[in-house]
C-alpha cells in the first residue's frame, strides 16, 4: 500500500468498496420498489424514518473511521500488536454504543417523524419503521466496525461479500415480512416489514464478520480485551470520531430540513418523490464513502510510514475517483428521471413524477461535487486531521446552504422548489472548491496530526 502510486492504490481498494457500498444502496432501491407497491403513503413514511435513522449511522460511521485511521497509522508504523488490541476493543465499544443509541432513538421516534411534516397513514408507517430500525442499531454498528477492521488491512473482497450477501438476504426477508407467508403463518407487516428484514439481515452479516475476525492467524484477530485501554486511547477515538460525525450530521440535518421545505412548497407529492430521489442519492453517497474509506487507509498508512506526499496524493485521488464514479450515476438519473420515479412508486401521480424529475435534473447535479468532498474528507481524516473538513463543511452549510434555502423558500411562489435545489448545487460547488484549495495548501507532515 505504500509502494503503489497513490492513484492506483486508492482505485485498487476503493473501487471494490465503492461497488460494495453502491450495491448496498442498490439493494435498498430494490427494497423501495417493494415498498412502492404499497403506494406513495408508504414511500413517504419510509423516507422520513430512514432519514432520521441515518443519524445513528453517521455516529457509528464516524467512530469506525476514527478507529480505521488509527489502525492504518499503527500498521503503517509497524505496531501490529497495538492495532490488534485496538481493533478488538473497538468491536466492544461499538456494541455498547449501539445499544445505548438504539434505545434513545426509539424513545424519541415520534417527535422526529412529526418534525418532517408527514400525517395520517404515512406518519403511522414512519413511526413503526423508525422504532424497529432504531432498536436494531446495534446490528448496524457491529457490521460497520467488523468491516472497518478488514479495510484497515486493505481487504476489499470480504467487506464486499458481507454487504452484497447481507442485502440479498434482506430482499428475501422483505418479500416474506412485507407481504406475509401463509404457509408458515407469517403475517404481512406491510412497509414496516422492510425494517424487520433489515435488522435481521444486518445481524446475520455482522455474525459472519465476527467469525471472519475470530479466525486463528488473522492479523487483526478479534479477542476479548479489557474495555479500559491505554491512557488516552478512548479520548483519541472520540477526538477523531466526533468531529467527523458532526460533519456528516450537518449533511443529514440538511436533508431533514429540505424534506420539511419540500413539504411546505410541494406537499405530500414532493415528500413521496424525495423518498425515491434521496434513495438514488445514496448510490452516490455510499460509493463516495467507499473511495473515502480507501483514502483513509492509504493516506493513513502512508502517513504512518512518513510518506507525506503519498498521503496528500491519496486524498486527492480519492476525491477524483469518487467524482468520476458519481458523475456517471447522476447522468443516468437525469436521463431517466421520470421512468425512474414511476418504477419505484406504483401508479405515481403527475405531481410526484414532476417533483422527482425536477430534483434529478437539478439538485442531483451537485452530488458528484459532494462525492468529491466526502472522499477527500476520508483521506484527510486518515492522517489524523479531523477539524479542517468539519470547519469547511460547517462554513459552507451555515453561510450558504441554510441561509440560501431559507431566502429562496420564503420568496418562492408555485414551483419554488427549483430555486431551492439550485442553492444545493451552488453550495456543493463552493464546498468542493474549498477542499481543492485545502489540499494544495495544507501541510501533510507527520508532526501535525492535531494541528491539521
Amino acid at each position: 500500500m505504500v509502494q503503489r502510486p497513490p492513484a492506483l492504490a486508492v482505485l485498487r481498494q476503493g473501487l471494490p468498496l465503492a461497488l460494495g457500498m453502491a450495491s448496498h444502496a442498490l439493494f435498498n432501491l430494490v427494497d423501495l420498489v417493494l415498498v412502492g407497491q404499497l403506494g406513495s403513503e408508504a414511500v413517504a413514511g419510509v423516507h422520513v424514518a430512514t432519514t432520521v435513522n441515518f443519524l445513528p449511522m453517521i455516529l457509528g460511521n464516524g467512530i469506525s473511521i476514527a478507529v480505521l485511521s488509527m489502525l492504518a497509522r499503527s500498521l503503517g508504523g509497524g505496531d501490529e500488536a497495538g492495532a490488534r488490541e485496538l481493533s478488538s476493543r473497538a468491536q466492544s465499544y461499538m456494541l455498547l454504543l449501539g445499544v445505548v443509541v438504539g434505545v434513545l432513538g426509539a424513545a424519541v421516534a415520534a417527535p422526529c417523524v412529526d418534525l418532517q411534516g408527514v400525517v395520517g397513514e404515512a406518519r403511522d408507517i414512519g413511526l413503526h419503521y423508525l422504532v424497529v430500525t432504531s432498536l436494531g442499531t446495534v446490528t448496524m454498528f457491529a457490521l460497520i466496525q467488523t468491516t472497518a477492521s478488514m479495510r484497515a488491512l486493505g481487504e476489499g473482497a470480504m467487506p464486499l461479500l458481507l454487504l452484497v450477501g447481507g442485502n440479498a438476504l434482506n430482499l428475501v426477508l422483505d418479500v416474506i415480512l412485507m407481504f406475509g407467508w401463509d404457509a408458515l403463518s407469517i403475517p404481512a407487516f406491510g412497509a414496516p416489514g422492510a425494517a424487520y428484514a433489515t435488522v435481521i439481515a444486518r445481524a446475520l452479516a455482522a455474525g459472519v464478520g465476527v467469525w471472519w475476525l475470530r479466525r486463528p492467524g488473522y492479523r487483526l484477530r478479534f479477542t476479548w480485551v479489557p474495555l479500559r485501554g491505554p491512557r488516552g486511547q478512548l479520548a483519541e477515538i472520540l477526538r477523531l470520531g466526533l468531529p467527523q460525525s458532526l460533519q456528516m450530521l450537518v449533511r443529514a440535518l440538511a436533508v431533514i430540513a429540505l424534506t420539511r421545505v419540500a413539504a411546505e412548497l410541494g406537499g405530500q407529492d414532493a415528500i413521496a418523490a424525495l423518498g425515491v430521489t434521496t434513495r438514488l442519492d445514496t448510490l452516490v453517497l455510499f460509493a463516495a464513502l467507499g473511495f473515502a474509506s480507501a483514502g483513509t487507509t492509504v493516506a493513513g498508512t502512508s502517513h504512518g510510514a512518513g510518506e507525506a506526499a503519498r498521503a496528500r496524493g491519496a486524498c486527492a485521488w480519492a476525491g477524483v475517483w469518487a467524482l468520476a464514479f458519481s458523475a456517471i450515476l447522476v447522468a443516468v438519473f437525469a436521463a431517466l428521471a421520470r421512468p425512474l420515479i414511476g418504477l419505484f412508486i406504483d401508479g405515481a401521480s403527475e405531481g410526484v413524477l414532476a417533483a422527482g424529475a425536477l430534483y434529478l435534473t437539478t439538485a442531483a447535479l451537485g452530488q458528484p461535487l459532494a462525492a468529491f468532498s466526502i472522499a477527500v474528507t476520508g483521506g484527510v481524516n486518515g492522517t489524523g486531521r479531523v477539524w479542517p473538513p468539519m470547519i469547511l463543511d460547517l462554513a459552507v452549510y451555515l453561510t450558504v446552504l441554510f441561509p440560501g434555502v431559507i431566502v429562496v423558500a420564503a420568496s418562492a411562489e408555485d414551483g419554488g422548489l427549483a430555486g431551492v435545489w439550485w442553492v444545493c448545487v451552488v453550495a456543493n460547488l463552493l464546498l468542493a472548491a474549498a477542499y481543492a484549495v485545502y489540499l494544495r495548501r495544507a501541510g501533510f507532515g507527520v508532526g501535525v496530526d492535531r494541528a491539521g
